[in-house]
């Protein structure tokens, strides 16, 4: 029952973050660069998934008293609900992308940045297995995710002002 509640709620949070993309408009303008981000709204499921993982210990407890066995089992489920949940917030906190005139900058959800310039990056396309564009460029490809809030702009002036295929 707990699953189709977090599943219901998952649903309803990436369906919410289509909405904030669409009205989020253009990207965010700092210190010379367009700056895309995650939506805020991937915090969403990232705490209702820790939420989840916290209430299925007393569940546990409640329904089948302390037996080691479901202990153990609703302790893993406690640590891997807690895990995705961290790693949603970090990738939501993380990963962005920052370009302008002569080059774009990638971060993953560790912060580790991908810098490249407009004349390496050959296309860009939309991966709908991953949900991510992939920009393959001379030195490999580099992935961003599809719902950045104003990714309308970076995918419009690769296309009209660099040539790149989009």
């Amino acid at each position: 029952m707990i699953f189709l509640l977090i599943t219901f709620m998952l649903l309803s949070a990436f369906a919410l973050v289509k909405l904030e993309k669409s009205k989020a408009g253009d990207a965010q303008i700092s210190e010379g660069y367009f700056v895309l981000t995650v939506p805020s709204l991937y915090r969403a499921p990232a705490f209702v998934m820790i939420i989840a993982g916290f209430s299925f210990i007393p569940i546990i407890v409640f329904k089948f008293g302390f037996d080691t066995e479901m202990l153990v089992f609703a302790f893993t489920i406690f640590l891997i609900t807690l895990f995705l949940g961290a790693l949603v917030l970090l990738y939501q906190k993380n990963h962005r992308v920052l370009f302008n005139q002569s080059h774009i900058q990638v971060y993953s959800m560790f912060n580790v940045v991908k810098q490249y310039s407009w004349e390496e990056i050959e296309s860009i396309k939309l991966n709908h297995a991953l949900n991510m564009y992939v920009a393959k460029t001379t030195r490999g490809t580099v992935r961003f995710n599809q719902h950045l809030i104003g990714l309308s702009a970076l995918l419009d002036f690769a296309q009209n002002n660099k040539g790149v295929t989009v």
